[in-house]
């Protein structure tokens, strides 16, 4: 009967930690090995990685030993970039060079349009600028450009209107006398080139008007650069210019500062309206 009973009982599974020492048994690093098998494939595999992996040296570690692990390093990781010592200028090249800067000036297109910001592409080669550094800065550059001349163009016409909302068509006759005064007192030609721009403010230019009517007297080079003259104005327009006169209220006020020069210029318009009825 008890021969039966031990033949008909399972043997008892065996689990292979139990076979080690205590210290070892309740390790969590064991606690997914099924069996023995899994824990020496497992040894194995690290093995394996361990002849490969490369030792990050200590901060005691001599300069040959981290060179050494540099090397290894760029060896295993081509694309990592090191970064150099700020004195080492061959080696930053070289980093610069990864990141995508080129070796040469023409590396960096710039636009037949944008040939005035030749500075800007300069500035990014001698800067060793990567092409997306230095497309973002001439980018920024063309904003900023286009931003300033559409003022410019804006302030131009501001002035002109101020101009000719003051003067009327006297105004290039005007325009053309200041220049001729600017020439003669030999002002910069950034500044002749500035009044012909229209860059000029127009309270500079109302001076320079009072300026050339003080030097516009009998027998000088101006009095020929009259505006009435230099323009050879037509019938018409000395007739619209009188109005514009006859319109302005510093005119008819005795405390006008620019009623001698209006009262004289009435004179000389009237004076062509006289002579035109003559040849007539």
């Amino acid at each position: 009967m008890s021969e039966d009973i031990t033949e008909n009982t399972p043997p008892t599974e065996v689990n292979w930690r139990d076979q080690l020492p205590e210290d070892l048994r309740a390790a969590p690093s064991l606690a997914n090995f099924t069996d023995i098998a899994g824990l020496a494939a497992s040894y194995v595999n690290a093995k394996s990685l361990q002849g490969s992996s490369i030792q990050i040296p200590t901060a005691s570690a001599s300069a040959e030993k981290r060179a050494n692990f540099k090397k290894r390093l760029r060896e295993a990781a081509p694309d990592l970039i090191d970064i150099p010592e700020d004195d080492n200028d061959d080696d930053w090249n070289a980093v610069y060079t990864k990141l995508g800067a080129p070796d040469k000036l023409e590396g960096y297109e710039l636009p037949e349009d944008l040939a005035h910001l030749a500075h800007i592409r300069d500035l990014a080669f001698e800067s060793k600028m990567t092409k997306k550094q230095y497309k973002r800065a001439l980018e920024k550059a063309a904003a900023s450009d286009r931003e300033n001349r559409e003022g410019m163009t804006v302030a131009r016409q501001s002035n002109r209107d101020e101009l000719q909302t003051k003067w009327g068509v006297a105004m290039e006759p005007k325009l053309s006398r200041i220049l001729k005064v600017a020439e003669l007192q030999g002002a910069p030609s950034e500044f002749q080139e500035a009044i012909k721009r229209g860059d000029v403010p127009p309270s500079m230019l109302y001076f320079l008007d009072k300026v050339s009517d003080a030097l516009s007297g009998e027998g000088s080079e101006l009095s020929e650069q009259s505006p009435t003259q230099s323009a050879r104005m037509t019938p018409e327009a000395v007739q619209a210019e009188i109005q514009d006169i006859l319109d302005n209220k510093e005119y008819w006020e005795a405390s006008s500062k620019r009623r001698p020069f209006l009262m004289k210029r009435m004179m000389e318009l009237q004076g062509m309206v006289a002579a035109s009825k003559k040849r007539a």
